[in-house]
């Protein structure tokens, strides 16, 4: 019995990482074939749409899965309509606060268009299936999603509308067949009931939305870690300059996926010494960090004299890749700056320290935004700065995750000496 409930464990981490693979890789396909065929102003006008409708995404989530997941893995089957309803409460709020705010933008068809996928969001309930250890299934309805979400592009040819249309296909499918497979299991069947009144559904949501708030917080924090540079640099940039931050930013956002998969499939061992020993612990997280750093700094050597092959493989003429160069270079500097705290959350994560966490995650946001408007305030912002920003954010996390991760050392030397 303790076999099998690993095994599931297992399956269910390595589905939980294809998943997000395959829900990641789209958007970077869609960029891809923006700044080949259309250039980098129509990635950057692209990008600035898919920032607002992620934030849109965590507001509407509100951070309820994590303690949604736990209570369909106690039992609790009531807490599916709950967040559904929830959800769709805070739907409502958003296109509401849309409505009032589209007066300010001047293409608010394509922003309408961005943000129609989030009206399925409250039905994509693939956090149930997370808990069941049957994500699985969320893989299939990735993969399904992923592969006719391409429809559009093919028929239609390749611009910012097509892609919006590509990504709402996208959301919608996702939705639909997570739900589908949710209908189907009986199980639910007599716990999903609509509430009987409009003033029970308004108190079933808000009570639910008070008890999440602290997570939608952090759930905002790292949302605005990872789309706030790439909106700043929007704003106070040329459209081609932001087009080639953004594509490159989202580049490095797939290593980032990367480093949390690596940080996951070793958190299980890191666990097991935790409980062991301490010290023991502690050893092989710098072993660890310090293998994976050296194993990253010959990859970016690797990719530094294979370059030219690199930006034409990415779609970039001669003279972009001239233009390109010193800024990925510093951007590269920023990945191995990352690399070096990759293991380190997971110490948070098992002293039950979330808050340390969020304030990880907000020094760095904070830090890049800073710099960003330091830059643009002295009339120095251009392409090299924006990617010296990244770095400096980087940096600051990891001092910062050093300070926390010495702290921990004196407390187990007066605990246990």
């Amino acid at each position: 019995m303790k076999s099998r409930f690993f095994t599931l464990a297992k399956t269910n981490t390595l589905a939980n990482l294809v998943g997000e693979v395959l829900l990641n890789v789209a958007p970077f396909i869609w960029f891809y074939l923006l700044n080949k065929y259309q250039g980098s102003e129509s990635v950057a006008e692209f990008a600035v749409l898919g920032s607002l409708y992620a934030f849109g995404k965590s507001f509407i989530e509100f951070g309820m899965n994590n303690e949604a997941i736990a209570e369909v893995a106690a039992g609790n089957k009531y807490v599916v309509m709950e967040v559904i309803l929830a959800r769709l409460f805070l739907t409502f709020i958003l296109f509401l606060a849309f409505l009032g705010c589209s007066v300010f933008f001047d293409t608010r068809q394509y922003l309408f268009l961005s943000l129609l996928p989030l009206l399925v969001i409250p039905f994509s309930v693939d956090w149930v299936f997370k808990a069941q250890q049957k994500s699985y299934l969320n893989v299939i309805a990735a993969g399904c999603s992923f592969v006719l979400s391409f429809i559009p592009v093919i028929f239609l040819g390749v611009g910012v509308f097509q892609l919006l249309i590509s990504k709402l296909i996208w959301m919608v499918i996702y939705a639909l067949v997570i739900y589908v497979f949710f209908l189907r299991r009986e199980q639910y069947g007599t716990y999903f009931k609509w509430p009987a009144s409009l003033k029970h559904l308004l108190i079933v949501a808000l009570d639910k939305i008070k008890a999440c708030w602290s997570y939608a917080i952090s759930s905002l924090v790292v949302t605005g870690s990872q789309n706030v540079p790439i909106l700043l640099v929007a704003y106070w940039m040329n459209a081609s300059d932001a087009g080639y931050f953004s594509f490159f930013i989202k580049l490095y956002g797939i290593f980032l996926i990367f480093k949390y998969v690596m940080m996951v499939s070793f958190l299980p061992k890191l666990a097991r010494l935790f409980k062991e020993e301490k010290n023991s612990a502690i050893a092989e997280l710098l072993r660890g960090t310090a293998l994976g750093f050296l194993a990253v700094f010959c990859l970016l050597i690797l990719l530094y004299y294979f370059k030219d092959l690199g930006f034409a493989f990415l779609g970039f003429d001669l003279s972009e890749f001239n233009y390109l160069t010193p800024f990925v270079m510093v951007l590269m500097m920023a990945a191995m700056v990352s690399w070096l705290y990759i293991y380190l959350p997971s110490l948070l994560i098992l002293q039950h320290r979330r808050n340390n966490f969020l304030l990880a995650v907000s020094i760095g946001m904070f830090t890049s935004s800073g710099v960003l408007a330091l830059f643009n305030y002295v009339g120095m912002l251009n392409l090299l700065n924006s990617a010296i920003a990244i770095v400096l954010s980087e940096v600051a996390v990891l001092i910062y995750l050093i300070y926390v991760l010495r702290l921990e050392l004196f407390q187990w030397k007066y605990r246990y000496d």
